[in-house]
């Protein structure tokens, strides 16, 4: 298992079902409460007993103060690369740094297709997670985005707002190298 020298942080997985939200949302405030760190919400918009994930990780992030939410993962193929990045970036500044964003080039492309996004599989499908994210990162630095590619065409995008840079700060174990 790879380092990354920092220290390990503990979570849950939520449940999106619509028919579960106040137990969703029980539960959230209970992970808060006995000090885990990251509540993740999965991403599958195509599921009709799912709740959309950003709807629903705005609503518990309101319903709690501390713990960092995470998309686990958003749907790349379903979400354009810039939106998804304001949408990120807007929840991060709303939630005064407590949103975390987890991509994936989307993994079930028939259920992908079946809400208009296209089915990509295989190579064209890495090729498109890499440029998606680059223009993510771009996005979430700031400035102009530009990228012509056979996938898109971001013409000029004036991106922000960019977001604090993530901290354990808001944790329940502060990190060392954090400032109070």
């Amino acid at each position: 298992m790879t380092d990354y020298g920092r220290p390990l942080s503990f979570g849950l997985s939520l449940d999106p079902a619509a028919d579960a939200v106040h137990r969703t949302r029980r539960l959230a405030r209970a992970a808060e409460e006995h000090g885990l760190e990251y509540l993740a919400v999965q991403d599958h918009p195509y599921q009709p007993g799912h709740l959309d994930t950003w709807t629903l990780i705005t609503h518990l992030a309101a319903a709690t103060d501390r713990i960092t939410f995470l998309t686990d993962v958003a749907d790349l193929q379903l979400r354009p690369p810039a939106m998804l990045a304001k949408a990120a970036a807007s929840l991060a500044v709303l939630t005064d740094g407590r949103f975390r964003l987890g991509v994936g080039g989307g993994g079930i492309p028939d259920a992908i297709a079946s809400m208009g996004g296209p089915a990509r599989r295989g190579e064209p499908m890495v090729a498109f997670t890499e440029e998606s994210l680059t223009v993510m990162r771009q996005a979430l630095a700031g400035g102009v985005v530009r990228l012509r590619s056979p996938h898109r065409s971001v013409g000029g995008y004036r991106a922000g707002p960019v977001p604090r840079t993530p901290s354990n700060c808001g944790s329940a174990r502060r990190s060392p190298r954090c400032s109070p």
